[in-house]
């Protein structure tokens, strides 16, 4: 039978390691801490560092051929990237440094997400839905006109005429 004594030298050993495992604890989330700042930023620096001076630059050109003002809304898995006002007859263009031609790429708020949907409304009472892996020709996400590195879709009245009636209700 342990006495008082003995009780109070295990427990006191007891909380002795306690502190011990708490301190390894602390001191190696410290460490993984440091370890992932330091690789985080050697990363970015590489980033960085990279050199896409002899990437081609891609002119990415959106055209409102119609009658009406378009608002075109950009999606990455139901969630809002990006939203692009064009004016009767406005053309909006982007250019972009990289290896491969993605009309995505105009939609997108950024270069390293490429969007899987679009909204495009016709003032306030029109609209067109279209998704990355829909076919149909006048589909803005993958069916444009390439004229070497100048790629451009035009939206035309058209288009307008076969939009969906959402009277108001586009969004």
């Amino acid at each position: 039978m342990l006495d008082s004594k003995e009780i109070k030298n295990s427990l006191n050993l007891g909380i002795v390691a306690l502190y011990h495992i708490k301190y390894i604890c602390e001191k190696n989330m410290k460490l993984n801490f440091i370890k992932n700042s330091i690789g985080l930023f050697l990363l970015s620096m590489l980033l960085c560092a990279v050199d896409c001076s002899d990437l081609p630059e891609h002119t990415y050109t959106l055209k409102n051929d119609s009658e009406k003002t378009i608002r075109i809304k950009s999606f990455k898995s139901d969630i809002l990237d990006n939203e692009i006002n064009l004016e009767k007859g406005e053309i909006y263009i982007r250019k972009v440094k990289n290896q491969t031609v993605n009309f995505s790429n105009i939609f997108s708020s950024t270069l390293l997400q490429s969007i899987d949907s679009l909204v495009v409304i016709y003032d306030e009472t029109k609209m067109n839905s279209f998704v990355s892996s829909n076919e149909d020709i006048r589909n803005p996400i993958g069916h444009f006109n390439r004229d070497n590195d100048i790629i451009t879709f035009i939206f035309t009245e058209e288009d307008y005429n076969n939009a969906i009636n959402c009277e108001g209700n586009c969004e």
